[in-house]
């Protein structure tokens, strides 16, 4: 596995007048898809996963920035749950495609854990490496739901200037684990 510079990890926002946010999105993207040419479906996903999860409590951050320190990294499923307006007193996306976006994530999101869970199974006699194979399709479509985000991500940054770029989320709160259910 080629060893990452961090120069390489993203290009510096002065060079491109891309905000630093889309850069390491895209920069996590890249790598993504490297985790896919080389089959390493678990990398794959979890990168997808954090890329999701980021994005996610980013936008919450840029929808209520002025309550920005309550932003936590959270599961996808309690982001997408706030953002789509289901939690009561959470904020609101207002773009109806971000939005429709975020719900495939949600169902991404409980697909994965299905498949993870699958893994450590006891009660299916299939081998390590069949089960593995069987994460690529979920990773292949994690990639493809990172790229759909890029996108809305790039679209929103050229309306509005550097609407990712929101604080960095609390990470003091109580850690989650990737593989939880919602």
């Amino acid at each position: 596995m080629p060893t990452i510079q961090p120069e390489n990890i993203a290009p510096s926002p002065s060079k491109t007048g891309l905000p630093t946010q889309q850069l390491l999105f895209q920069s996590a993207y890249s790598e993504i898809e490297n985790a896919l040419d080389s089959r390493q479906f678990a990398e794959a996903i979890a990168l997808s996963e954090t890329v999701m999860s980021y994005y996610l409590a980013a936008r919450k951050a840029s929808l209520q920035s002025q309550d920005a320190s309550r932003i936590r990294l959270t599961c996808i499923g309690a982001l997408v749950f706030e953002l789509s307006g289901i939690k009561l007193h959470g904020v609101r996306e207002t773009n109806k495609i971000a939005l429709s976006l975020y719900l495939k994530v949600m169902d991404w999101s409980e697909e994965k854990n299905r498949l993870l869970h699958e893994l450590l199974t006891a009660n299916d006699s299939a081998p390590w490496s069949e089960r593995y194979a069987n994460l690529e399709d979920v990773a292949t479509r994690g990639a493809a739901l990172v790229a759909d985000l890029l996108v809305i991500q790039a679209d929103e940054w050229s309306a509005n200037g550097s609407l990712f770029d929101a604080p960095i989320p609390n990470t003091n709160a109580t850690a989650t684990s990737s593989i939880e259910t919602v």
